[in-house]
């Protein structure tokens, strides 16, 4: 295994296939209407490095981490709402850069 790499849990991998097949197709993400979806914190970045692992073996590479909740403040503010005490993070992958900045561009040229 390489560093840093953890194993993917085979449920979560076949979540995993499912959400990005969803999200190709523009559809509904089963997995969370259906009540199938992670259950905490913890399963959700399970479910996040799962779907990275999709993604990076059809080519995709990861070219950065986006981090949101970072305020104190603002997770002070919606603790009870969200039930996050701590900031989250996700890898960011060239297509994700590629449509924020198409949607920046599109917002700038409005």
């Amino acid at each position: 295994m390489e560093e840093g790499r953890q194993i993917i849990d085979k449920s979560f991998l076949a979540l995993a296939q499912e959400l990005q097949h969803d999200l190709d197709e523009r559809s509904k993400r089963r997995i969370f209407s259906e009540g199938r979806g992670p259950n905490s914190v913890e399963e959700a970045y399970k479910l996040q490095r799962a779907l990275r692992s999709v993604r990076e073996a059809r080519g995709e590479k990861v070219i950065g981490f986006k981090v949101g909740y970072t305020s104190k403040g603002v997770r002070g503010n919606l603790e009870g709402i969200m039930g996050l005490t701590e900031s989250v993070h996700a890898t960011c992958g060239i297509a994700r850069v590629i449509k924020m900045l198409q949607l920046l561009i599109i917002a700038v040229l409005q």
